[in-house]
């Protein structure tokens, strides 16, 4: 499955374009291990999910022939996991569910036409 997945990364990654003013772009992810729950009676979890859209509003130049660009978006994600032991027979468990919904900000440092590292922030009220 490791194998597949990079190979379609690597095919994508010859379509890359740079990320500049009214560029848009749509992310929609799974995880496969990654939960905030872990320890000895956390026993099962589904994979997360998340979805997220950014859009570039403005372009800002940091000197010579390099520019940035700014660009806001949200985010959606989701993951669930099952707590529980099992007790003289019986089965008690709980189920964990988080999600979060979220607006965020990020920085492209637009360098070279093939890559895009970016930082930013993400604000959740909940």
């Amino acid at each position: 499955m490791l194998m597949v997945a990079m190979i379609v990364l690597t095919g994508v990654a010859g379509f890359s374009q740079v990320f500049e003013k009214g560029s848009q772009v749509i992310n929609l992810g799974i995880g496969f291990g990654n939960t905030g729950y872990w320890g000895s009676y956390y026993s099962g979890f589904l994979p997360s999910a998340s979805a997220s859209y950014e859009y570039g509003i403005v372009e800002i130049p940091m000197g010579s022939d390099l520019t940035g660009v700014i660009s806001a978006g949200g985010y959606m994600g989701w993951s669930m996991a099952k707590y529980g032991y099992d007790t003289w027979g019986s089965d008690d468990y709980y189920l964990t569910t988080d999600f979060i919904l979220a607006v965020r900000g990020n920085y492209h440092f637009i360098f070279h036409d093939k890559l895009d590292p970016y930082a930013g922030i993400m604000g959740s009220t909940f």
